[in-house]
């Protein structure tokens, strides 16, 4: 699974979630539980640059391994 690139465009921190915005043009959603222990959510901020993966999820395509790019 290729890594791909994008910015946080907005956290739900009270939910534990945001949207990233990928380097495709695309808004995916992640998951606080799919951030890696070098980028955990409670650091993370709006406009930050991140890497991650893409993974298939019955909801849709989700942004999972997320950390600083």
């Amino acid at each position: 699974v290729p890594i791909m690139t994008g910015q946080i465009l907005r956290l739900r921190t009270d939910h534990g979630y945001g949207f990233i915005k990928c380097e495709d043009g695309q808004e995916r959603f992640f998951h606080r539980s799919r951030c890696e222990e070098s980028a955990p959510f409670e650091k993370l901020k709006e406009k930050d640059y991140v890497k991650f993966r893409l993974e298939d999820h019955e909801k849709g395509t989700r942004c999972v391994s997320v950390e600083y790019l």
